[in-house]
């Protein structure tokens, strides 16, 4: 499972305003430190915003990393897909419904 810290939602938040901008940051908009003399420092209003989109976004697809933790192994896949056509049974797609049923999308 893949973990983010606030450092980590604050520098894709400003690399989001602005992907080309020199900076060095800890968690929140009184630790970014601007290198960028030809590139102007965000708002913290811009800021704010920027990293509230970021974990939104991030808390929206949950959902997506619970599945690929729990789908089966792609090596498994293919052996129930081929067992699946040799004895016209159904049991990777039910494994992988299965998955999707416990971790659904989130709205």
């Amino acid at each position: 499972m893949i973990n983010k810290t606030d450092e980590h939602f604050a520098i894709e938040a400003v690399l989001s305003i602005n992907s080309k901008s020199a900076f060095s940051v800890s968690e929140t908009y009184e630790s970014l430190l601007w290198h960028s003399e030809d590139i102007e420092k965000p708002t913290k209003s811009e800021f704010d915003k920027a990293l509230a989109k970021i974990k939104s976004d991030w808390k929206a697809k949950q959902y997506q990393r619970d599945r690929a933790a729990a789908f089966p192994s792609w090596q498994e896949q293919l052996d129930l897909q081929y067992w699946d056509k040799v004895n016209g049974t159904n049991k990777w797609q039910e494994a992988i419904t299965k998955v999707k049923t416990a971790h659904p999308k989130s709205e």
